[in-house]
């Protein structure tokens, strides 16, 4: 489950409303509809009703538990059950309204997530507690919000860094429904494993942006171990007292002040006493450790082992250097690329070394499936589509092999809120999905796995009172036998030779162990433990070895062990907390059409000041506001200069109702100084000012996938400009044919865009690796004035090209190498520029920014438009290499160094009028030479969050010219700040 805190960020560019439509997760195209409780209007898409049903009676549930410890959220929170993503997931936000977010997809694989009760419950519970923690504000925060309405920057507990408030959710969500994280066995591991490697994060490492792993579970981990210590010392109302503490705090920064006063103990004090705890729990005695061989040098994600032969296996892989991948290890430590991922499902091999195997894909631009895949002599071919099939386990029924070859796959299909199992049979041409099991919200089937014969199925069951266990189920799904029933989690089911034996993981006794369970008995034992945890276990087809999943401080390895001929008598009772055994709650209120209005509504204003010139200044406000699906978003920015009455503003709206594509309308009106007005003799007497108004509408078609992404735009625009004089009657001394000059002018024009992608990003990368970006813009602009009608065109395309290099180092090395050219017919009104620093924008308050945005010929050391024309060509390339990973803060500031990097860069670029071309308001009649403008240098790239989690790039560069040396200044370096990668 992750938690966003969302905060504003005007735009009056429709590409970042559409990234943001993007960035609300649920698809809103489809027909939503809407029930309402005491506290909450819960939005369910098609099919989801008894899921959102549940979900709503135990918000209900979660609310008056909550209540009782905390203070109460303002107004109805708005609570989406959606369905369009395979990933267990929700988050929660209290802006511009109390929302959360829950995906109907119970808890699978992520065994963090699997010791619960109900997992609606949990997650409910989980998100609710962000609500009531983050929505909480006293004194002059609330006297703030009276004025400005819910303004993102006056709720104090937005500011605490992610692994408090990730620390009190995890909490609650314990407390709450007795089940969780904090009852579970997995993060107490994790930081046993942290202990033993002598890598325990310190507390201003907790970023939920770190790249160390597990990155930011990093903010779960350690939060909920420090604040579950501080609640237990402090007393029953130690968490509410802290909240409250921190809501009325003037500095919210103040964290250790803040803990002080509401645990009495401040989270340096507590944070040494839990490393001190842990420390001394790995020194306590415990069972003998197994002999344990590993083979991998990488840790991080490592999952989903199988055997190929009794000296490879091949793994899912997710180091953080490369992007998910599918790799082979031998039993002498030798590993090898096998084949790239989009995700870490299963892959099931054959004996004839086809691959059958599940990953995620988008299907649209909102949804995100999981289908199952066929790998044959370096040839993938898809063979489902949007069938929600994962977990494939694959063999070929007998004859072995038959003719035509068939392949008949067990997998767990999806369904909305429920998991079952099913047979898929593929006979090489098409594809046939039979259900095995029955799908139920009580009962979650994962893990399925054929035994060697192929006459039986082991797979792994939950049951909703929070026990699981390992049932055995003949090849058409009858149960044929149960095995270690407990309140632990279980699963990670593996056939051991004969058949007559399952290998499977449980935490019962405290810690993720390795354990085999006889079909014939029932006995259990304990075949495998460590001091940390083991997960899965994987006979080798000899039955001499097994191999298994390590957890060290750096993640997970494969290892392995002798198969044992006996093992340990294992006690089937199970040492985890037990079950609450709270009761189905439901709800049974009407539902309804959904009504975007209620939350599209502007929640809140913000006063917006800028400068006119001249020692003026323009006053207005800054509103935004979007409904709880993202079907609707706009943005308003308003101000008016008092002493010559002009007015200034821009709005944003972007429509997603349709799916795809999606609808973009933006418009602004601004002033500038457009030259000065002089009488006789030259003295200057008033200001020639021009007032442009803007308008433009787009429809934005978008292709995402997991490899690669796409999108086509076109629409139209006017722009209209018109003039004025300071004093107003100068206007009237101007001549007749000034004065038509001046007049009101159109500039009506078309457009159409389209690119391309398919660079990788892995998570330590310093930049797109390995892949292209394509783009394409074409224009038709018209100039109406009063006496005539001209016509322009241009087209503008940027490709760019990123290779990495495997160097041995903390990430790898990449050459960038970028190329830009433009043109435009002689009538064009809009010149092209080269010079200047591109980068991004960071908005730190409403008409605050950092950077200058991006640019198309950008020659670093050069000002921006030293050059300009109707012509332009350009180039830049980099080599890009990792440097550092701090991943740490500046003590308890609200800092964190991510990543730091550096990049050696040259640039070129030109802009200029061809000879010959007739005169216009941008070429000469002599036009503009060819002169090249170059630089080269270095930067140094810091990757840092000043707000403790969203991390942002500052580049801090220096360039000297190589060309073009007259438009460069007086200096022979500049030196410049910047924001972003500069492409």
């Amino acid at each position: 489950m992750n938690w966003r805190r969302r905060r504003l960020s005007l735009a009056a560019a429709g590409v970042v409303l559409i990234a943001r439509a993007l960035g609300a997760q649920v698809a809103p195209d489809l027909h939503w509809q809407t029930l309402s409780t005491g506290h909450f209007r819960v939005h369910f898409s098609p099919g989801l009703e008894p899921t959102a049903r549940r979900a709503a009676g135990s918000a209900e549930r979660a609310w008056a538990r909550l209540a009782r410890e905390l203070h109460a959220p303002r107004g109805p929170v708005e609570l989406v059950v959606a369905d369009n993503e395979d990933i267990s997931n929700g988050f929660t936000t209290t802006f511009p309204t109390n929302r959360i977010v829950v995906f109907a997809r119970p808890t699978v694989d992520a065994n963090a997530l699997k010791f619960l009760d109900d997992w609606i419950d949990l997650v409910v519970s989980h998100e609710l507690a962000h609500v009531f923690h983050l929505d909480r504000s006293r004194g002059w925060w609330r006297a703030g919000q009276w004025v400005f309405g819910r303004n993102p920057f006056l709720f104090p507990n937005q500011y605490t860094p992610s692994w408090l408030a990730e620390g009190i959710a995890v909490h609650y969500e314990s407390r709450l429904t007795g089940s969780g994280r904090i009852e579970g066995t997995e993060f107490a591991a994790i930081a046993r494993a942290k202990a033993l490697g002598h890598a325990t994060p310190d507390l201003n490492a907790l970023s939920a942006s770190t790249l160390v792993w597990p990155l930011g579970s990093t903010a779960y981990v350690y939060g909920s171990l420090l604040v579950e210590s501080l609640a237990n010392s402090g007393g029953p109302n130690a968490v509410r007292n802290f909240i409250e503490t921190s809501s009325a705090r003037a500095i919210p920064f103040r964290l250790n002040a803040n803990a002080q006063a509401g645990f009495g103990m401040s989270f340096d004090s507590a944070h040494r006493r839990l490393v001190d705890s842990i420390g001394r729990a790995l020194l306590a005695p415990s069972a003998g450790t197994t002999a344990l061989t590993r083979l991998t040098t990488r840790g991080w994600l490592t999952q989903r082992l199988r055997w190929t032969d009794d000296r490879h296996l091949i793994f899912g892989s997710g180091d953080g250097r490369d992007v998910p991948a599918l790799r082979e290890v031998s039993t002498d430590g030798v590993s090898r690329l096998v084949a790239r991922r989009n995700t870490l499902d299963v892959t099931s091999p054959l004996p004839d070394g086809t691959r059958v195997f599940s990953q995620l894909d988008f299907t649209d631009p909102y949804t995100l499936r999981a289908d199952l895949y066929v790998e044959q002599t370096h040839r993938t071919k898809r063979l489902t589509t949007g069938a929600r099939l994962m977990q494939p386990d694959a063999r070929w029924p007998a004859p072995n092999p038959p003719s035509p070859q068939v392949v008949d796959i067990v997998a767990v299909q999806l369904v909305p809120g429920a998991s079952r199992l099913v047979r898929v049979r593929y006979d090489g041409t098409t594809t046939r999905v039979t259900p095995l099991t029955t799908a139920h919200p009580d009962t979650t089937w994962s893990e399925p796995r054929w035994n060697r014969a192929g006459t039986r199925i082991a797979a792994t069951r939950w049951m909703r009172n929070g026990s699981s266990e390992i049932v055995v189920l003949d090849s058409g799904g009858g149960i044929v036998r149960t095995l270690g029933r407990s309140h632990a989690v279980n699963g990670a089911p593996g056939w051991a030779r004969g058949d007559s034996a399952i290998l499977f993981t449980s935490d019962r006794a405290g810690r993720p162990e390795l354990y085999r369970g006889f079909l014939a008995t029932g006995k259990l034992e304990r075949i495998a433990t460590a001091v940390t945890g083991l997960a899965e276990s994987e006979e080798s087809p000899d039955g001499t070895r097994i191999a298994t999943l390590l957890l060290e401080a750096d993640g997970y390895h494969v290892v392995l062990f002798a198969a044992p001929d006996t093992g340990v008598v294992a006690d089937t009772a199970s040492v985890l907390r037990s079950s609450r055994r709270d009761t189905v709650a439901l709800s049974d209120a009407p539902a309804g059409r959904y009504s975007p209005w209620g939350s599209l509504l502007p929640h809140y204003w913000l006063p917006a000041v800028e400068s006119a010139g001249d020692g003026r200044y323009r006053w207005g406000f800054v509103t935004s506001g979007s409904d709880v699906l993202g079907r609707h978003r706009f943005d308003v920015q308003a101000t008016w200069e008092p002493r010559r009455g002009e007015t200034s503003g821009a709005f944003s709206y972007a429509y997603a109702g349709w799916g795809n594509p999606l609808l973009g309308l933006h418009g602004r009106e601004e002033w500038d100084e457009a030259g000065f007005v002089v009488n006789k003799d030259t003295v200057r007497i008033g200001t020639l000012r021009r007032r442009r108004r803007v308008v433009d509408l787009s429809v934005n078609a978008l292709r995402p996938r997991v490899r690669s992404s796409a999108y086509a735009s076109a629409g139209a625009a006017v722009d209209i400009d018109d003039y004025r004089t300071d004093p107003a009657p100068l206007l009237a001394g101007f001549s007749p044919a000034s004065r038509e000059r001046l007049a009101l002018r159109t500039f009506p024009s078309v457009f159409v865009s389209a690119g391309w992608s398919n660079a990788r990003r892995p998570v330590l990368a310093v930049s797109p690796e390995d892949g292209v970006q394509l783009s394409i813009t074409a224009r038709e602009r018209w100039r109406s004035s009063a006496v005539n009608l001209t016509r322009s065109s241009s087209v503008v395309g940027v490709a760019t090209a990123f290779k990495a290099f495997d160097l041995h180092d903390i990430a790898h090395h990449v050459l960038a190498l970028r190329a830009a050219g433009a043109w435009a017919d002689p009538r064009a009104t809009t010149e092209f520029s080269a010079g200047g620093v591109s980068g991004t924008q960071l908005t730190i308050l409403p008409g605050v920014t950092l950077g200058e945005g991006r640019r198309t010929f950008p020659v670093r050391g050069f000002p921006d438009g030293a050059q300009q024309g109707i012509r332009a060509l350009g180039g830049s390339a980099e080599y890009r290499w990792p440097i550092a990973l701090p991943s740490r803060g500046l003590g308890r500031l609200p800092l964190f160094f991510q990543r730091v990097s550096g990049v050696l860069f040259g640039d070129a670029a030109t802009s200029w009028c061809p000879s010959g071309i007739p005169a216009s308001g941008i070429c000469p009649p002599s036009g503009f030479a060819r002169d090249w403008l170059a630089s080269a240098g270095a930067e140094l790239h810091l990757d840092a969050a000043y707000d403790y989690d969203s991390p942002y790039r500052f580049r801090l560069g220096a360039a000297t010219p190589l060309a073009g040396r007259n438009y460069f200044g007086v200096h022979r370096v500049a030196v410049y700040v910047a924001v972003g990668l500069g492409f």
